[in-house]
């Protein structure tokens, strides 16, 4: 017999065990179900941790052997009109900048379109 893990809760070492990929909405599969879990999450693969013998009880997540966090059951209806927050990384280091300026094809645009008529484009004092 072997002695009790410190920092573990007994309950938790015979828990069943099943490992999912968290897809790019945040949810995973699970028993014909959706479920949400921490938006972080996202592309990684994470261990369910569950009671087999209780149906009703939804699994906990677990990342590298750590408690991460609790799933929730997906409602629909309140997720299609959930405002979303995206990661916002870094670009590569290897990405090439494409030489486009957005902002200065705006202003541009903008300055174009606005200009009053009759006035010349070039901006130079012409003397005649």
């Amino acid at each position: 017999m072997r002695p009790h893990l410190p920092g573990k809760h007994l309950a938790e070492v015979f828990l069943h065990r099943a490992r999912r990929k968290v897809r790019n909405d945040g949810t995973v599969k699970w028993r014909g179900r959706l479920l949400e879990v921490h938006w972080s999450l996202t592309g990684q693969q994470i261990e369910l941790r569950f009671d087999p013998s209780d149906d009703s009880a939804r699994p906990r997540v677990f990342v590298e052997d750590r408690f991460f966090c609790d799933t929730t059951e997906l409602d629909r209806v309140k997720n299609a009109s959930r405002p979303r927050r995206r990661p916002r990384g870094e670009p590569s280091p290897e990405a090439e900048p494409s030489g486009l300026d957005p902002l200065g094809q705006l202003l541009e645009e903008h300055y174009g379109a606005t200009r009053p008529a009759g006035a010349d484009d070039d901006t130079d004092d012409k003397e005649t």
